[in-house]
């Protein structure tokens, strides 16, 4: 590597360490030898003319960084990541979503969650009461779903998209809370069966939050989506992981080339993006 040559940088949280490794990993060898990750505690090591990709983590950099070299701003997670508000804006935006209310049946959750931890189906008023002793502050409409997904959106594009599959016949046991624990796991959909209609919104989710990269989770029913939030550090693995090494690369190697970050895809007639499309 030159001396003062900009490298590629991710900035995570210590428990994504093992995700941000996997991609990483899965990065061409002449831009890996180019990359490494920071935390929160070492993110003073930044150089100015780094790339940083903000893996949802939100600490703060040395006042010399530009932040015109970041993927995902500080800002733009901070603002999806609180979901009762980021809920609000997707709703006046006219984007398709559950609604919050306390009217049963409810589903209670943190006002910051993920995994699918701490949630909590109301179907009379004392579960609302105790959800809120328990210090669930974040009510939405229940809705039914028949099937869910989470979109990989990246600039504009869609890298892959993901189906929870229930792997252990749980369904029956836990209708509500589709998650790992409870025996479901994201499987990637093929191009040709990626449902139509699921991929505008996902990427208009993360246009309306300012957000170069996010992960959409969407609910289906009745052949209708409903975005629930939008996931900054997602979790992948296999083909999806390689989409984000993929993605990451074009990023840093267009920069190398241009003295620029990429703009954005719009208006693109179609939504997926193709692996060609990352040639520079």
């Amino acid at each position: 590597m030159e001396i003062n040559s900009p490298s590629l940088v991710i900035l995570a949280l210590e428990n994504s360490k093992k995700i941000v490794k996997r991609i990483i990993n899965l990065l061409p060898e002449d831009v890996r030898i180019r990359s490494r990750i920071l935390y929160p505690k070492t993110s003073y090591m930044l150089e100015n003319d780094d790339i940083l990709i903000r893996w949802g983590c939100t600490s703060t950099t040395h006042s010399q960084y530009r932040d015109e070299l970041t993927i995902n701003e500080r800002i733009a997670i901070m603002s999806a990541s609180i979901k009762p508000s980021a809920r609000i804006k997707m709703i006046e935006n006219g984007l398709l979503c559950p609604q919050i209310s306390t009217e049963l049946p409810c589903i209670a959750r943190r006002i910051k969650h993920k995994r699918g931890k701490d949630l909590v189906f109301c179907t009379s008023e004392k579960d609302i009461f105790n959800a809120k002793r328990m210090g669930l502050g974040y009510f939405q409409e229940y809705i039914p779903k028949d099937r869910e997904y989470r979109v990989h959106v990246a600039h504009g594009g869609v890298l892959s998209v993901q189906e929870k599959i229930d792997i252990e016949d749980s369904r029956t046991l836990d209708p509500i809370n589709w998650n790992h624990d409870n025996g479901f796991i994201f499987e990637v959909i093929k191009w040709s069966k990626i449902p139509k209609g699921i991929c505008k919104p996902a990427i208009d989710a993360c246009k309306l939050f300012e957000l170069d990269f996010g992960a959409v989770d969407v609910i289906e029913k009745d052949n209708k989506f409903y975005i629930l939030e939008i996931n900054s550090a997602p979790a992948v693995e296999n083909y999806t992981a390689s989409k984000y090494a993929e993605y990451f690369s074009w990023i840093f190697e267009y920069y190398l080339k241009y003295n620029e970050l990429p703009g954005h895809w719009n208006n693109r007639k179609k939504y997926i993006i193709r692996r060609e499309e990352f040639k520079i």
